[in-house]
């Protein structure tokens, strides 16, 4: 269960409108745009209150958060652009090796295991949404959302006096997009629904495996 925050928007779309673009933002009020079947253009005057985003979201396949709408049949996570820098992440394989007491000798130790790195979505108005349940059911644009750093039997020799971790960094680019969901009967008299401003930080290229030394008096 994520508690995250959110400010967010909805549009309604037909089966053929343009999912890409997105109604003009109200960053205070959610709401719902009908679209013509025929023309792909929004209904004048169709402006109205819908399904909270929350409830949307949780209707998609694999939430296990309780939802007052029905269950979608499918949710598709499609990119807006990138919405900040990238940044890191890093993680330990393994566990830290230390040569602290009394040897004169390196020690060594091979490394054989593996960490992954996932993407991560979220909103930016408080609300409570299954995302661990609903990111396995999203399709993204993104080549991968998954990334694997290995051991691969890399030996790391620790001189006296130090001890050591192996590192794997992961570089990160956060999007914004819109998830477009799909419902077999009609929600609040329609089939179509997109929740916009839903994020995404993906990995970015493959994670970098790294050894670490310090001094037995410093922090790893």
């Amino acid at each position: 269960m994520f508690s995250i925050k959110t400010s967010v928007f909805l549009g309604l779309f037909a089966a053929f409108a343009a999912v890409n673009a997105a109604p003009a933002a109200n960053a205070d009020h959610s709401y719902a745009i009908q679209y013509d079947r025929r023309t792909g253009q929004p209904v004048p005057n169709s402006r109205r209150d819908g399904p909270s985003t929350t409830d949307l979201l949780n209707s998609c396949p694999g939430s296990s958060k309780k939802s007052s709408v029905q269950g979608a049949d499918n949710c598709k996570w499609s990119s807006d652009g990138n919405a900040g820098s990238q940044y890191t992440k890093t993680k330990v394989i393994g566990e830290p090796i230390e040569n602290c007491g009394n040897l004169k000798t390196n020690v060594t130790h091979t490394f054989s295991e593996s960490t992954t790195f996932t993407s991560t979505f979220s909103l930016t108005e408080t609300s409570e949404v299954d995302f661990p349940g609903i990111s396995a059911s999203l399709t993204s644009g993104i080549s991968h959302t998954t990334t694997e750093a290995h051991g691969n039997d890399f030996s790391m020799d620790v001189p006296p006096g130090q001890h050591g971790q192996f590192t794997a960094v992961q570089y990160y680019q956060p999007q914004n997009g819109h998830v477009f969901i799909n419902y077999g009967d009609k929600v609040d008299g329609h089939y179509y629904w997109t929740v916009y401003n839903v994020h995404l930080d993906a990995p970015s290229g493959e994670p970098v495996t790294q050894p670490e030394y310090k001094g037995c008096g410093e922090a790893l």
